[in-house]
């Protein structure tokens, strides 16, 4: 049985902020992961979150909200999974190790070069990881599904 939005005006009084609220915590979480525990699981689990928490508002009140189809999640993840691997496997075909943000070629000092690495290798993280929980959501959520 598919989820059917709740019509409530207090269910989307409260969901609409508290989504917003998520994906800035997610934000938060993907670019101060640098500093503190976080980054891009967090990140891509929060964002997950929102997403599905945004099946129980009516399409109607959805305006300026993502939401995530079963093919854009999986799409989602393999362009993760993919972005993730491309930044981690570029400083190889620099004679670098797996990883060495250093040695990617954007024409800055090491420090920024690695900063600015480890940012798209969460990026790529955040993607793969909310994609395959959504993916696993609309699984779960499949009509088809025989009890």
């Amino acid at each position: 049985m598919r989820n059917r939005p709740v019509d409530s005006v207090m269910v989307n009084v409260v969901l609409r902020p508290l989504v917003a609220s998520l994906q800035l915590m997610a934000a938060y979480v993907l670019v101060h992961g640098h500093y503190s525990p976080g980054g891009g699981f967090q990140s891509g689990v929060l964002l997950a979150a929102a997403v599905f928490l945004l099946d129980f508002v009516p399409r109607t009140e959805r305006a300026g909200f993502l939401t995530v189809s079963e093919r854009g999640a999986a799409i989602l993840a393999s362009a993760g999974v993919l972005g993730a691997a491309v930044v981690g496997l570029v400083p190889m075909a620099y004679g670098a190790p797996f990883l060495d943000y250093a040695a990617l070629p954007f024409g800055m000092e090491p420090a920024a070069t690695r900063s600015l690495g480890i940012l798209l290798f969460e990026v790529g993280i955040t993607f793969a990881v909310m994609g395959v929980i959504l993916s696993i959501f609309h699984s779960l959520n499949a009509e088809d599904l025989e009890p």
